[in-house]
C-alpha cells in the first residue's frame, strides 16, 4: 500500500510539474515583449534611508518641501509604468512640509528635541490602500466602496504622524486584500518596476512596487497571509510582519474580527533595512514594552535553523535561483561568522495552507463570501463566476476563488477540521520549542520569484511558505538577496520567536552589509 502511495505522489508530481512548465510557456509567449522601463533615478534626495532623511532635516541641511517635491515628481514620474497609485494627498503634503520647515527654522525646539519626539519629522511616507487615511479613497479595491473616503486615520498612520511623518499617497491592492496580485476592477493591475510583465504580489503589492521604485522611502503594509513579505519579495525590499497584537489595526478594512485578528498585521516595507527598527520603534506604540527593540544583538549568540525546501506532490517546487538565494545566506554564516546553521525538516509545514484555513474557520470571523456581498448574506458563486465569464461582474477571478475554496474546505467540528488543527497544535509546539530565545529560522519567501501577471491563479498554493507564521502570531522579516539572471528579486525570510522582532531584523541588518539590499531596478544617474 505505502508503494502504491509512492507511486501516486511521483505521478502527481510529475504531471503537475509538467502543467506548470507548459504554462510558463503559455505565459512567455503572451507577455513577450511587453516589457517597459521606469525612467532613471536623477534626485539623489531618493536615494537615502528616512532616518538619514530625517537628521538633514532636523539639522536645516535639507528642506521637508523639498524632500516632499522630491518624492511627488519621482511619483508622477513611474506612475504611468507601474500603475501603483489609488490615491494621493500631494497638496496636503506640501501644505504640512510647508509647516515642518517653519517650525525647525523658528528655533523653538532643539535638534535633540525634535529627535526624541518627532523621530521621522517631514519625511514621507506611503500605505496601503486599506489603511485609512482622513479625506482619502479607502476602498481595498472593492467596487462597491468606490466613493467610500476614510473620514479618520488609522492607528497606526496617528501614530506615524505623530512621529512627524507626512502621508503623501496610498496604493494599489488585491480587491478586498486577499490574493497575491495586486489587481482589482477600481484601479486596474499593478506592475513590477523590474520587469512590468510581472506582478508585485498582494496584497500591499502597489506598496512594495512604488517603494521599489524609488518614489517612496517608508510604506506601511497589513499582513494576514503573507501580504506584507511577498510584495517586499516580489519587489526586492524589507518588510517586516510584527509579532501578533503589537500594531493597532483600527481604521483598517477589511475589519479584523475574532481571532483573525491574531493573524493580522500592519508593518513597515523599505528599502532600507536600518530604517526597520526605528519605524517598529514607532509602530509599536503603548506595546513597545513587549518588545527588546534597544537589545544590542550579537549574531555570535544566535542559533540559526533553516528549512531547505518543502516537498507535497501539490506544492510547487522550489526554483533553482531560489536555493542558491538561501544557500548564499548559509555559507555567508558559516564563512563570516562562523555560525554553522542546523538544517531542519518540518514535514507539517507542507500542510501550511489547510493549517491556515482551519484555524481561521475557527475564528468566528465573517466568511470572505460574505464579505464580498458586504456582510449582507453571502454572494451566489454560481451567478457571480457566470457574470465573471460575462465580463460584468464587479468581482476578480481570484476574488471568487477564494470564496469557492472557502466553501470546499472541511466545515468546524468537522474530521477533516480536528485533523488538521491537531496538526496546528503539533507544530505550534514544535516552533515554539525550536525558536527560543536567541533562535531564528532561515525559510524561502515563496517557491519562485515574481511570476508573470495573473500566472498566480494557476498556483493557488503558493503561500505555503508565508501563511503559517501568521497563524502563529510570530514576527518574520523579508530580506532581498539581489537579483536573479532575469534581473527579479531575490529573498529569504527570517522568523524568530513570538516578540522578539528585534532578532529577525537584526539579521536583515546584517544580511543588508552583506550582500547590499535594495538594488534599483532603473539607472542612477
Amino acid at each position: 500500500m505505502a508503494g502504491r502511495t509512492s507511486i501516486t505522489s511521483i505521478v502527481v508530481r510529475i504531471i503537475f510539474r509538467t502543467v506548470n512548465l507548459l504554462t510558463l510557456l503559455l505565459f512567455k509567449l503572451i507577455y513577450r515583449g511587453k516589457k517597459e522601463e521606469i525612467p532613471p533615478i536623477t534626485d539623489l534626495n531618493l536615494l537615502e534611508p528616512a532616518v538619514s532623511l530625517a537628521t538633514k532635516i532636523r539639522s536645516k541641511k535639507l528642506r521637508a518641501t523639498d524632500l516632499i517635491q522630491s518624492y511627488i515628481n519621482r511619483i508622477k514620474e513611474v506612475q504611468p509604468i507601474i500603475n501603483a497609485v489609488a490615491d494621493n494627498r500631494f497638496v496636503e503634503a506640501m501644505e504640512e512640509a510647508r509647516k515642518v520647515d517653519e517650525l525647525i527654522h523658528s528655533g523653538q525646539k532643539t535638534e535633540k528635541e525634535l529627535a526624541e519626539e518627532k523621530p521621522f519629522l517631514g519625511v514621507p511616507f506611503t500605505l496601503k490602500h486599506s489603511i485609512a487615511v482622513k479625506g482619502m479613497s479607502f476602498t481595498s479595491g472593492f467596487v462597491p466602496r468606490k466613493d467610500i473616503k476614510a473620514t479618520e486615520d488609522a492607528g497606526i498612520v496617528t501614530l506615524l504622524k505623530n512621529a512627524g511623518a507626512i502621508p503623501l499617497i496610498n496604493t494599489n491592492t488585491s480587491q478586498l486584500c486577499m490574493w497575491w496580485e495586486s489587481s482589482n476592477n477600481l484601479y486596474g493591475t499593478t506592475n513590477n518596476p523590474y520587469d512590468t510583465s510581472r506582478t508585485v504580489g498582494g496584497s500591499s503589492g502597489g506598496e512594495g512596487a512604488i517603494i521599489a521604485s524609488a518614489a517612496s522611502v517608508i510604506g506601511v503594509g497589513s499582513d494576514i497571509v503573507g501580504s506584507i513579505r511577498i510584495p517586499s519579495f516580489y519587489n526586492g525590499i524589507f518588510g517586516h510582519k510584527p509579532s501578533k497584537g503589537i500594531t493597532p489595526l483600527t481604521g483598517k478594512f477589511p475589519v479584523g474580527e475574532g481571532d483573525l485578528c491574531d493573524f493580522l498585521s500592519t508593518g513597515p516595507m523599505c528599502r532600507y533595512a536600518t530604517d526597520l527598527l526605528p519605524l517598529m520603534k514607532i509602530m509599536a506604540g503603548s506595546n513597545i514594552s513587549r518588545l527588546k527593540l534597544d537589545t544590542r544583538v550579537d549574531l555570535k549568540d544566535v542559533k540559526f535553523y533553516y528549512v531547505e525546501e518543502l516537498c507535497r506532490p501539490f506544492l510547487q517546487p522550489l526554483t533553482t535561483d531560489m536555493k542558491e538565494a538561501q544557500k548564499k545566506v548559509i555559507n555567508y554564516l558559516e564563512f563570516s561568522h562562523k555560525i554553522k546553521p542546523t538544517k531542519i525538516k518540518l514535514e507539517k509545514m507542507n500542510y501550511a495552507v489547510e493549517m491556515w484555513t482551519q484555524k481561521a474557520k475557527s475564528a468566528k470571523a465573517p466568511t470572505f463570501s460574505s464579505e464580498l456581498a458586504c456582510r449582507k448574506g453571502e454572494i451566489n458563486l454560481f451567478f457571480e463566476f457566470l457574470k465573471w465569464f460575462l465580463l460584468c461582474s464587479n468581482n476578480t477571478l481570484p476574488a471568487l476563488s477564494l470564496a469557492l475554496y472557502e466553501k470546499l474546505t472541511p466545515e468546524v467540528d468537522s474530521e477533516g477540521h480536528s485533523y488538521y488543527m491537531s496538526m496546528f497544535t503539533d507544530i505550534k509546539n514544535e516552533l515554539k520549542d525550536l525558536l527560543e530565545e536567541n533562535c531564528v529560522l532561515i525559510m524561502p519567501s515563496f517557491p519562485e520569484p515574481a511570476p508573470y501577471h495573473f500566472h498566480s491563479i494557476l498556483k493557488p498554493m503558493g503561500i505555503y511558505y508565508t501563511c503559517l507564521f501568521n497563524a502563529l502570531g510570530l514576527p518574520v522579516t523579508q530580506c532581498p538577496l539581489g537579483l536573479n539572471n532575469r534581473g527579479l528579486p531575490l529573498g529569504v525570510q527570517i522568523v524568530s520567536g513570538m516578540y522578539n522582532d528585534h532578532l529577525s531584523i537584526a539579521v536583515a541588518v546584517d544580511l543588508e552589509k552583506a550582500f547590499g539590499g535594495w538594488v534599483s531596478p532603473s539607472p542612477i544617474l
